[in-house]
């Protein structure tokens, strides 16, 4: 994975640049084919599961997709785009036959195809798809619009309502994978056309917009309450008619979702985003049916993480995954790292990075923290009794307030006293930033802790001070290299060089090493012709439950690498 800008001209435009590429030569010929067209881009290419859905959390002007990966099949990345409220256009570039190629992306926003033998094709075809709302609002025959240029007239026709009501229906064509390999990815456009057709005659003065291949977006005014019933109604049995198409009679079972202005949301992105909230609950109770946004759908925007941290634990809404670490020498399971999940009833999965943050400014993380250790610990004595499982170390991430507020010794002594677990099957894990802040406070209880057998690991070391002074007084046993450093290592000398130090510096002070982020072979074997001992990352095992870790005792886990 890697990111880097390049020098733009004086003119150039700039462009966020997420490309889908297992290949570093070929990412840097597309980066320049777009800088030779005027382009600055700012490009940010990833080749894993995990690397891209990290990717996505950010905004992109435009994604280039590989067709053939090896750890990323074209299933993975629809899968991964469905799940984005609004992904950014998609562009194919490969080497294999257009069609077929575009027919496994038919449920994304794929746009475009491009050979990689014809990459000077590929600046132009980026500027069609980006440049196209400015040029032509509409798009194809029927002057549906755009999904860019509907958006900014949603925004204008919302700011116009004056206190009417309004409907936004998002219309989804269920089965357009099983079309295009039935009929072809040519035929399959040509449906949509047709589907197309009748959402126009339906809608009347209403806006239209295509936002993905298959999904129709409308936004309709109403008088009634009852009108939008009438619409969904209408909409559903008009497009489940059959097509008169390729000789015979299609039928093309749709979804849809519906979310109403004001009640649901009072701006554009809100709306759309309930009614695709809708639409995609309808998809999960088999499809071919409507699904209505609910009070509860907008409601959850309005739940503060803060109000709901507290009741999550009480509530047993969190739960722990657990990511392996293998040792590379022999290819086994030797621990796993805990991992905290928040599935709300109302708001879904909660990343982390939004509640932890907030845990940590309320204070709830003190008692969140505590489950985590508890939960870790009795689910760790339970591998223990596994065949090949008596060797299992599990590690749960520590916060300061741990330290500050809460009775972290003696939270720690009661779950592994309940669990039955040896005090060195635990590994506390602690960031660098957490060590130097708070030094004097801190140190106590790590000694304590220590001397019980509990092993102590600095989290993503080289990301933050990095003080050899530290590391060096510190009780620590475990050193674990920071992602960014392993995800450059095999294609950067530099950063090999600084992996290459870091491993050195744990073996000379008797440290464990541990690399996060292994998403590559090349980087699983270079790390261990480094001297690295152990490794976690997608590579190895995604985060999963305890029951799949369980299944990984006494396997070999490069087998098949």
């Amino acid at each position: 994975m890697e990111e880097q800008r390049l020098r733009p001209g004086r003119d150039a435009r700039p462009l966020r640049l997420l490309i889908i590429d297992d290949s570093a030569d070929d990412a840097e010929l597309m980066r320049e084919a777009l800088q030779d067209d005027g382009w600055a881009p700012l490009m940010h290419r990833v080749d894993a599961p995990g690397a891209l859905a990290q990717a996505l959390e950010r905004e992109w002007d435009i994604m280039l997709c590989d067709y053939s990966l090896p750890q990323l099949a074209p299933d993975d990345v629809v899968q991964r785009l469905r799940a984005h409220v609004r992904p950014p256009p998609l562009v194919i570039v490969s080497g294999e036959e257009t069609a077929a190629v575009l027919s496994e992306f038919s449920d994304t926003p794929a746009q475009g195809f491009v050979s990689k033998q014809e990459l000077g094709r590929l600046p132009q075809l980026v500027r069609d798809v980006l440049e196209r709302p400015a040029a032509d609002a509409t798009t194809g025959a029927t002057g549906v619009y755009s999904w860019r240029e509907l958006r900014h007239r949603l925004d204008e026709r919302l700011a116009r309502a004056e206190g009417r009501k309004m409907a936004c229906l998002i219309v989804d064509v269920d089965a357009m994978r099983q079309i295009n390999h039935g009929f072809g990815f040519e035929r399959g456009e040509l449906l949509l056309e047709a589907v197309e057709r009748r959402v126009v005659d339906i809608a009347g003065p209403g806006y239209i917009g295509r936002s993905r291949g298959d999904e129709f977006v409308l936004l309709v005014g109403l008088n009634t309450d009852a009108d939008a019933t009438a619409l969904v109604n209408c909409v559903m049995a008009q497009l489940r008619e059959p097509y008169a198409l390729f000789a015979t009679q299609v039928f093309a079972p749709v979804s849809a979702g519906l979310a109403l202005f004001p009640e649901h949301a009072t701006d554009a992105a809100g709306l759309v985003r309930e009614a695709e909230n809708a639409l995609y609950d309808a998809k999960r109770l088999g499809g071919n049916r409507p699904g209505i946004a609910m009070p509860a759908t907008s409601a959850q925007r309005a739940l503060r993480l803060e109000d709901e941290l507290p009741l999550a634990l009480e509530r047993g809404q969190f739960h722990l995954e657990y990511q392996p670490q293998v040792e590379l020498r022999t290819g086994e399971l030797m621990g796993v790292e805990a991992l905290l999940r928040w599935d709300h009833p109302v708001l879904g999965r909660i990343s982390p990075a939004r509640f932890i943050p907030v845990a940590e400014e309320t204070g709830a993380i003190v008692d969140i923290g505590a489950w985590v250790i508890h939960t870790a610990c009795v689910q760790a004595g339970q591998w223990h009794t596994l065949p090949h499982g008596h060797r299992l170390r599990v590690a749960v991430n520590l916060s300061m307030l741990q330290f500050l507020h809460g009775d972290l010794t003696g939270t720690v002594e009661g779950a592994l006293c309940a669990a039955h677990l040896p005090a060195s099957a635990l590994d506390l894990e602690l960031t660098e930033s957490v060590l130097i802040r708070e030094h004097d406070k801190v140190l106590g209880q790590l000694e304590t802790l220590r001397d019980a057998g509990i092993r102590v690991a600095v989290d993503d070391f080289g990301t933050g001070y990095s003080s050899l002074s530290y590391i060096r007084r510190l009780p620590l046993d475990v050193l674990k290299i920071d992602r960014s450093f392993v995800t450059d290592m095999v294609g950067d000398p530099r950063a090999r060089a600084v992996v290459a130090t870091l491993v050195q510096l744990g073996v000379s002070l008797n440290m464990e090493v541990i690399a996060e982020g292994v998403e590559r072979a090349s980087q699983l074997w270079l790390l261990r012709d480094l001297g690295c001992q152990s490794a976690q990352g997608f590579l190895l095992g995604p985060p999963c439950d305890s029951g799949r870790i369980g299944e990984l005792l006494g396997q070999n886990l490069f087998d098949g690498l």
